[in-house]
């Protein structure tokens, strides 16, 4: 074990805290800043083409509050709202299903819950048409798409904390060792006296 009496080793063990802590802080910086701005977002009911780039499972968010050109736009819920999506070209039909898990956001002064997920085989554009149904009135509201972003941000969330730990812990492990051989080599008076 190495020698650790000097005074200097409680100033490694503050340098080695405050860098776990600077790291956490700046992981969590990321996660904030991979944030919803680069969702897709179409104001329903209408139609609009996506370009979805990556292959695998989507989730489309319901907006209750978003912005989109700079417009503010609420709405409580969907129902009556029916939506399609479809390859172009081609017009393959994207079989929509209810979300995989229940991941909402409050980010950027969006909110959102997830509302239907999809898996798509092959990047490239894709219609999506939004109507209410025939004689159900609905205001306009916002659909936002995603590829793995709760994951992200759950991976980044657990690295801020993983990081924010190790400093903490090695830290800890400095200090006690270093005290404890300070008073053990006689630099510090023993307790209880």
């Amino acid at each position: 074990m190495p020698n650790l009496t000097s005074r200097l080793w409680y100033v490694v063990a503050l340098a080695i805290l405050l860098a776990g802590a600077g790291g956490a802080l700046w992981i969590g910086m990321l996660a904030v800043a991979h944030s919803t701005a680069g969702f897709d977002r179409v104001v329903v009911p209408g139609s609009a083409v996506l370009t979805l780039d990556e292959r695998g499972a989507h989730t489309i968010y319901h907006e209750r509050r978003s912005t989109v050109d700079g417009r503010v736009y609420t709405a409580a819920g969907i129902e009556g709202l029916r939506v399609e999506l479809t390859s172009e070209p081609g017009g393959r039909v994207v079989r929509l299903a209810p979300p995989r898990k229940p991941y909402q956001y409050s980010i950027d002064g969006n909110e959102g819950v997830a509302a239907f997920s999809f898996d798509i085989a092959e990047p490239g554009r894709y219609r999506l048409v939004a109507a209410y149904h025939e004689g159900q009135a609905g205001g306009p509201t916002v659909l936002a798409f995603e590829h793995r972003f709760m994951d992200r941000m759950l991976s980044l969330i657990f690295e801020a904390f993983a990081v924010g730990a190790a400093g903490v812990l090695i830290a800890t492990v400095i200090a006690a060792v270093t005290y404890a051989q300070r008073r053990q080599s006689g630099h510090l008076p023993p307790t209880g006296r």
